[in-house]
């Protein structure tokens, strides 16, 4: 492994993030607190705020968002008006913070890219998710306070392609085989069916999804007064993990299925910068816990606890230096909130070593869909 130097310089920066706090994404199995949740949590404030334009990839209109329809459609929240999966004004405000952060550190202190916004400099691609496109709205208002000269483009794609947020059956599998087949947590929602007063069997791990958002919002929720809450956090935990990064062998598929193809696009683009083939010097990905999780497992920095929302991976590439630093150097680091100063995990590499590592688990776009597709016809009932 390869120490890193001082006086090296820096030459792009990929920031991946966690969204900001939202509301509970799972509507039915949203009894959980006494109390509605209204659309003023959905306010954002003025400083988190600056004009933007969703734009494909390919620089055209954005395609529709598949999971915005399905939260449009999940309906409201325990009687209330706001929407499942929506990023709060919190939730914004945090991200500001993640966005003062990067001007600081890449403006000010390394002066890697202009105080003013430059389209060449800085590329930006989100899910096409309204929380995560929000989420990187806001850190942009923080990495360009008082931006309104013109819209900052933020590049999405379409749910075939997505890769951000992989919802294929391919990617599932891995959680809902382990689901479907966990007598443990069979029985738990069951228990947990008769604590909350309900008709049917409770799904663990959208409950706890539901109760971990309702914590980071400063809210109470009733499941956590039962003694059957911290098995049930236990369990969910497992399956976000076997979800994003795999378990029983499955570690290798589960990576390459979840985030090949955008370890491809990172790894593509490292490479093109280091040529000069590519001009930008700061890439923003805007993703969630999974992105997080399954970032920091492709560099061989495993993370057992799920990460909460605003936590970011950092992965800084250095040019080589004749007097300082003879080869390219990539340091990753993550940061378990936005207010962290100092990182949580780190580790370094060499340009090369850093290819090697993650080579096992990158995948092009094109072999991702082809391999969803084929999983998706193989399973059809």
């Amino acid at each position: 492994m390869a120490a890193l130097q001082s006086g090296r310089k820096l030459r792009t920066v990929f920031v991946v993030t966690r969204h900001g706090q939202r509301t509970p994404c799972f509507v039915k199995e949203f009894n959980v607190l006494n109390e509605a949740l209204q659309d003023d949590l959905l306010t954002h404030p003025c400083h988190a705020i600056v004009p933007i334009e969703l734009r494909s990839l390919e620089g055209g209109p954005a395609p529709t968002s598949v999971f915005d329809k399905m939260h449009k459609e999940n309906g409201f929240l325990y009687g209330g008006t706001c929407l499942s999966g929506q990023l709060t004004g919190k939730g914004a405000d945090a991200q500001f913070r993640i966005g003062k952060w990067l001007r600081k550190r890449y403006v000010e202190d390394d002066k890697l890219i202009s105080q003013e916004y430059v389209e060449e400099e800085i590329f930006v691609r989100s899910s096409n998710m309204r929380r995560t496109v929000l989420s990187a709205r806001s850190v942009l208002a923080g990495l360009y306070p008082g931006h309104h000269k013109q819209k900052i483009p933020i590049h999405v794609t379409t749910f075939e392609e997505e890769i951000i947020q992989p919802k294929t059956a391919y990617s599932l599998s891995f959680r809902n085989q382990e689901l479907v087949e966990s007598k443990e947590a069979k029985k738990l929602g069951e228990e947990i069916g008769e604590f909350l007063q309900t008709d049917t069997e409770v799904d663990v791990f959208c409950l706890a999804d539901n109760v971990l958002s309702l914590e980071e919002l400063g809210l109470k929720s009733k499941v956590m007064e039962s003694p059957l809450w911290n098995k049930a956090y236990g369990i969910a935990k497992r399956f976000m993990q076997s979800y994003a990064v795999g378990t029983n062998g499955r570690e290798r598929e589960a990576l390459q299925s979840g985030f090949g193809a955008l370890l491809d696009f990172i790894v593509t683009n490292i490479q093109g910068v280091l040529e000069e083939k590519i001009s930008h010097k700061l890439f923003l990905i805007g993703g969630h816990d999974q992105t997080v999780l399954r970032t920091l497992q492709s560099v061989g920095l495993s993370e057992n606890d799920l990460p909460p929302t605003n936590s970011k991976v950092i992965i800084e590439v250095y040019d080589k230096d004749l007097e300082t630093s003879p080869t390219q150097h990539v340091s990753v680091k993550f940061y378990r909130s936005e207010e962290n100063q100092l990182p949580q995990k780190e580790k370094d590499f060499t340009v090369e070593e850093f290819i090697k590592t993650v080579s096992p688990y990158r995948i092009t776009l094109d072999e991702y869909v082809q391999r969803c597709k084929r999983f998706d016809r193989n399973n059809q009932p």
